[in-house]
């Protein structure tokens, strides 16, 4: 798989390279946008105020990137991922969606680009090491 890069627009229509690529493991990064401050409860992490703007949340699913594309843009779920919590807030919106090669390392290594990018939006992750903005 190459990189790609969607919106959710294109994912309810996307070609069938695409439809191909989401058969199979991978990573991803969701582009989320928050319009207004939140303070939110998340798990037993307790309450995380996020500012409103722009958060990335880079994760990967290894028996097919489909299913867990169409769960994250689901609004109604049962609360699993720390990721979860924000995404049921009807003021975050999943904008973009960039698929990523399965590998060793990859959410780390996608996490860093993200983090030396100069315009780096607040970072979201679950699973890799801390970077900038991180809120678990």
């Amino acid at each position: 798989m190459e990189y790609m890069s969607l919106t959710i627009g294109q994912l309810a229509k996307i070609a069938q390279p695409t439809v191909d690529a989401l058969l199979h493991p991978g990573c991803y990064s969701l582009i989320i946008d928050l319009k207004w401050k939140k303070t939110i409860r998340v798990g037993k992490l307790g309450e995380a105020v996020f500012p409103a703007g722009t958060y990335v949340y880079t994760g990967s699913a290894m028996k097919g990137l489909g299913a867990r594309l169409r769960r994250h843009c689901a609004k109604t779920k049962k609360i699993h991922w720390h990721i979860d919590y924000l995404l049921t807030l009807p003021d975050a919106r999943i904008t973009k969606i960039i698929l990523y090669p399965a590998g060793p390392g990859q959410e780390c290594r996608q996490n860093r680009r993200i983090a030396a990018h100069p315009r780096q939006p607040a970072s979201l992750k679950t699973s890799a090491p801390p970077i900038a903005g991180q809120a678990a």
